[in-house]
């Protein structure tokens, strides 16, 4: 029996064929990133000033792990359900390095109550808890 290695994107595959090698026995998946979440979640702060410590979203795999071979662009924007009436400025797409994105100068204009939102490519997108942005 003869066993291959495939890797695709973030996606790694693992066939077993028998001896002539043209049978497939067996196809295993990886663990690739079904969706982001918020590894480092926002905190309140001063309006227009930045939010410490620094945003963190990941590319996730269903067990939560991060999958450190994403490599594509996660963004954050303000969420739905938020009361402040603030614009949110700093670098909001970011593209991921081992499966993490960074967001260190995010800043939100007005007080109130907010939450951000998350996405990225082809993965289910997150919400991050309420946080106050304070006058």
């Amino acid at each position: 029996m003869r066993l291959a290695y495939i890797s695709f994107a973030s996606l790694a595959l693992i066939a077993a064929c028998d001896t002539s090698g043209t049978s497939i026995i067996a196809l295993a998946g990886g663990t690739a990133a079904t969706h982001v979440l918020f590894r480092v979640p926002p905190t309140g702060s001063a309006a227009g000033a930045a939010i410490t410590p620094a945003v963190v979203v990941v590319a996730a795999t269903s067990s939560g792990a991060t999958d450190t071979t994403y490599k594509n662009i996660i963004s954050v924007a303000i969420g739905s359900g938020s009361s402040g009436s603030g614009t949110l400025s700093g670098t909001t797409s970011v593209v991921a390095t081992a499966g993490q994105a960074s967001f260190g100068d995010l800043k939100i204009s007005a007080a109130g109550t907010y939450t951000l939102s998350a996405s990225a490519p082809s993965l289910s997108g997150a919400t991050s808890s309420p946080f106050a942005i304070t006058p």
